[in-house]
């Protein structure tokens, strides 16, 4: 049995906790009382002991490798290599000198409320490590998932995810036109090329096709019209009805009525179905110098009269407006 006392507060204090507490109960309680340069000490104290008792009984190949601690976690580290030593003392039964305390001060009273700290701080290295292993399975699930290639060039602005995932810009309906912000991710510690990103779990909208486009506009319209021309068919139409287009023709001079109007479609081949004088829609001092007239013609001719050819210089066509109708005139449809 190795005989001898070494002086050292820290080796007292674990030496004769070693046995009582576990190794997470005893960390915390050295790393919270004792400073740098006492753990350090404590240490290289340790280091030479275990040294010179693994030489005795001929087990020098034992000794781990106890680098030299440096950085802002050096004191944990310290601590973890403390702990590590008194590991080995325990397994292999070594012989150690007495550890003793010179400054009582110096040595920690475990009562009640330091065992109530010590499990709270066990619980939160607990809620801690839990947190990095959702955050490290995140980030293999976003790496995981297929990334969308997006043409070369396009500008997307990138911010972190939890403190390590990005979103990217807000602005489209679909994949094929663009990914909204939350839908763009990258891992910094394995960033994707600009041209790479990754969808999140927003459901792809399915893609409109032409059959499903042709369905949609025939539920839109509120009528249809047959188009069959065929002799044969024994149902046929009792009054014809003629889709109409209706025109505002504007700044026209103010010798021109609806008849010579009228004339003049008419001999371009532009039926016309009525015609009559209204509202110009130019600024207020203009609309004393000019006539506007309302024209319906058949749908089909109208193409004929939007040509900007067969009017004057200066001459304004444009569709008629159409005004909704009024919360009373819905009334008395619906009375009727």
């Amino acid at each position: 049995m190795a005989t001898g006392v070494l002086i050292s507060e820290v080796l007292c204090f674990t030496r004769n906790n070693f046995d009582k507490l576990v190794i997470s109960e005893l960390k915390p309680t050295l790393v919270s009382f004792y400073n740098d340069e006492e753990l350090v000490a404590a240490k290289e104290i340790l280091l030479k002991a275990v040294t010179t008792a693994l030489d005795n009984v001929g087990r020098s190949a034992d000794m781990p490798r106890i680098p030299k601690r440096v950085g802002d976690n050096r004191k944990q580290h310290t601590v973890d290599d403390l702990l590590k030593l008194f590991t080995l003392i325990d397994e292999r039964r070594l012989s150690m000198p007495s550890f003793v305390a010179l400054d009582l001060t110096r040595v920690p009273f475990l009562n009640a409320d330091c065992m109530g700290m010590i499990a709270m701080m066990r619980k939160l290295e607990s809620f801690e490590r839990r947190l990095v292993s959702m955050e490290d399975w995140c980030v293999q699930e976003k790496i995981s998932s297929p990334p969308a290639v997006q043409p070369a060039g396009s500008d997307h602005a990138l911010e972190h995810h939890v403190s390590s995932r990005v979103n990217a810009t807000r602005s489209s309906e679909n994949s094929d036109e663009g990914l909204c912000d939350d839908d763009i991710v990258v891992d910094r510690g394995n960033p994707l090329p600009w041209t790479e990103v990754a969808r999140r779990h927003r459901p792809k909208k399915p893609r409109v096709t032409q059959s499903t486009q042709s369905e949609n506009n025939v539920k839109k319209r509120s009528k249809l019209l047959g188009t069959s021309c065929d002799g044969s068919n024994k149902i046929k139409s009792g009054v014809e009805i003629v889709r109409k287009a209706v025109i505002h023709i504007d700044n026209l001079d103010v010798d021109c009525t609806a008849e010579l109007l009228k004339e003049y479609l008419l001999s371009k081949d532009i039926s016309v179905i009525t015609c009559y004088s209204t509202k110009s829609w130019l600024r207020e001092g203009e609309k004393d110098r000019v006539t506007a007239f309302r024209v319906c013609v058949p749908a089909d001719h109208r193409s004929a009269v939007m040509d900007a050819n067969l009017w004057s210089k200066g001459i304004i066509l444009r569709d008629w407006q159409f005004k909704g109708k009024s919360l009373s005139q819905h009334g008395a449809q619906s009375k009727d």
